[in-house]
């Protein structure tokens, strides 16, 4: 009776997903205990990681470096690797599928479902700080983009309509950007916002200032405003500086006035008005 051969996996391939896709390396390899390894790693590098570490120098240093240990790891592992019957995806024709596969169903959730946003101002003091990110729901607010590139559009009439006090990526005035802001006004709303008050609908939301509780700059104050279900801490500099800039109106139809939470350093519909419903990308959900 003829036995199966022996096969043996590939080194220079293992070599090269190692340094690339590590997790699909291992698997390649049938080496289970690294692929846990790798996606230990992965979420590290993903979600753990401070935002001034990942952007330095020294944090992509560190990078090119575990890519390569992945690398050798994963050239040594084939050597001594044999396969008496090997799994489709010890080889590699199975491996690049379903590298592919996941490609295409990360893309799909991009696209249509949630996306990540990495916070890059301090615009949303101090609910949401330089560097930390969030995940933003996509699926039901009708504008369905992947890399700034817009794949789908569903009438503003079928969306899911925005909340007061739910935070949002959007669209700026002239699109060429996107912003982070929390939602104040409603259509038809009337808002106002005077001496670091905020009403809506002759309602007082702001309450009474003081210290923040761990302030990095003694002249920071907060306080907490509660707009229906959503409560949250705003920030803004000691009242004895000068005064932002007061605004009173009535939210035209299918439009909604939006604020930073920073109240003293934030670019908002105070300054560039209303944005209309379509501008309207993804509701945060989550955030660390």
């Amino acid at each position: 009776m003829h036995s199966p051969s022996i096969q043996t996996p590939n080194k220079w391939f293992a070599a090269i997903l190692g340094a690339l896709f590590p997790i699909f390396s291992f698997i390649y390899l049938s080496k289970w205990k690294f692929v846990f390894v790798a996606i230990i790693y992965s979420v590290i590098q993903a979600f753990f990681w401070p935002f001034q570490f990942s952007q330095s120098g020294f944090g992509l240093i560190f990078s090119l470096v575990i890519s390569l240990i992945f690398s050798v790891v994963a050239y040594k592992l084939a050597e001594k690797t044999k396969f008496d019957t090997p799994k489709w995806y010890n080889k590699w024709q199975g491996i690049l599928v379903l590298i592919l596969s996941t490609l295409v169903l990360i893309l799909f959730i991009r696209t249509f479902v949630y996306n990540f946003y990495r916070i890059q101002s301090s615009t949303m003091n101090p609910a949401l700080i330089r560097g930390d990110q969030g995940l933003f729901q996509k699926l039901g607010y009708g504008e369905y983009d992947l890399f700034g590139y817009s794949i789908l559009k569903t009438p503003v009439s079928s969306r899911k309509r925005p909340k007061r006090g739910e935070i949002f990526s959007i669209k700026s005035v002239n699109n060429k950007y996107t912003i982070i802001a929390r939602v104040i006004g409603l259509p038809n709303d009337k808002v106002e916002y005077h001496q670091k008050k905020l009403y809506i609908n002759d309602q007082l939301v702001t309450g009474d200032t003081m210290p923040y509780q761990s302030p990095t700059d003694g002249s920071i104050f907060s306080a907490v405003e509660k707009i229906d279900e959503n409560e949250y801490t705003v920030q803004f500099l000691q009242p004895s500086k000068p005064q932002d800039k007061s605004v009173s109106l009535i939210v035209p139809e299918n439009e909604y006035f939006v604020m930073g939470d920073n109240r003293d350093n934030s670019i908002d519909s105070r300054r560039f008005g209303t944005l209309p419903s379509e501008n309207f990308l993804s509701k945060l959900i989550y955030s660390w």
